[in-house]
């Protein structure tokens, strides 16, 4: 079974719950997002299970995925995931290998970041594009292809949501001024003219008590948060042209300091 985790502490399902306490094996993983260990003492208290709760990196769910399914085949074993399962492409491809070898998957779903930031900006969720991530750079990489499905969800007349890439050994994501320097150098390189006074919504810690939204163009932004926000996940949206009623909804998060 896949499990959605949701957002934060305790948005995993009554349904979720009930079902793991009947696996015989429970694994988890946060190389996607944040589990705090607080969060899997909540669930091994609720379930009531002192027994191992076991971690798992990406490669065992991808290049060693095998052994897993290989696990399910003959038992009941259970994969907890931060947000919403099936939203990775990684889960996808898990779920399918299982069902060809005729293991049965149940999944749970839970909150994600894409409804949730979407729903809490105020834009029409129809009038989004495609999504794209702003990865870390290292050495040589330093990709900015991020920066084309922004130009052409721009064309069309379609809203943005930009996820950052999450550091999974240090537990956070990329910093907002990280993350607007990218933008910068990525618009800068490609010539493109499409962010400049531009508002966009920057979004910290979605679903969480911490949650903090803030509607400013990108020097705004990036002086009201001269700290270092690694600490906080981080979720940015870049509107293209928003309806009146979409420009309304938004207003509410104009220029909050997180």
């Amino acid at each position: 079974m896949l499990v959605g985790l949701g957002l934060d502490r305790g948005d995993i399902s009554v349904r979720a719950l009930d079902a793991l306490k009947k696996a015989s094996r429970i694994y988890f993983e946060r190389y996607t997002s944040t589990i705090s260990q607080d969060y899997l003492d909540f669930i091994k208290a609720e379930i009531g299970r002192q027994r191992a709760i076991t971690e798992i990196s990406r490669s065992d769910l991808e290049e060693k995925s095998g052994r897993l399914v290989d696990e399910a085949v003959s038992n009941d074993i259970a994969i907890m995931v931060p947000g919403d399962p099936l939203v990775a492409t990684t889960h996808q491809i898990v779920l399918e290998a299982a069902e060809k070898r005729g293991a049965g998957v149940i999944v749970y779903h839970a909150a994600s970041v894409f409804t949730a930031a979407i729903g809490e900006s105020g834009l029409d969720i129809y009038k989004f594009g495609p999504t794209t991530t702003i990865p870390f750079w290292h050495d040589n990489y330093r990709p900015i292809s991020f920066i084309d499905v922004i130009n052409k969800n721009m064309e069309r007349g379609n809203h943005t949501m930009v996820l950052v890439d999450y550091d999974s050994t240090g537990a956070s994501s990329m910093s907002l001024r990280e993350a607007i320097d990218r933008l910068l150098f990525a618009e800068k390189e490609r010539g493109y003219k499409i962010l400049g006074s531009r508002k966009v919504l920057a979004i910290f810690d979605i679903g969480r008590p911490s949650q903090n939204i803030v509607l400013a163009d990108l020097a705004s932004l990036s002086a009201m948060h001269a700290k270092d926000d690694k600490g906080r996940l981080l979720t940015i949206i870049i509107p293209a042209e928003p309806s009146f009623a979409e420009e309304e909804l938004m207003s509410r998060h104009g220029h909050r300091p997180a």
